[in-house]
């Protein structure tokens, strides 16, 4: 898993912003692809990631965050399915993370 950098300065273009979210939804695809194929370790650490990428993110993000506890509660749900060895519900909330993300 690597380490996020997080963000402390001016956006200007937006360009990390707009990094930041392809490597969300990067990493939110490999965790469901992880899981549908019962790679639970994997799975489990594209979600940690994910979720950190989320939160960075956010904190970048203007404005309002009205999707943010929605996504963020896709994710973490996914992260629990993952304990639980249920691999086809986290690839259901996973996929409910990425439709309200994309």
């Amino acid at each position: 898993m690597r380490s996020v950098q997080r963000y402390s300065g001016d956006l200007g273009t937006g360009r990390e912003l707009a990094n930041t979210m392809h490597d969300l939804l990067k990493e939110l695809r490999s965790a469901r692809l992880c899981a549908k194929a019962g790679e639970l370790g994997p799975a489990k650490q594209h979600i940690d990631e994910a979720l950190e990428l989320l939160d960075d993110a956010m904190s970048r993000r203007p404005g309002p965050k009205l999707s943010v506890r929605s996504v963020r509660g896709y994710i973490a749900e996914a992260g629990v399915a993952i304990a639980k060895n249920d691999p086809a519900r986290a690839v259901s909330t996973l996929d409910a993370a990425l439709k309200e993300l994309e």
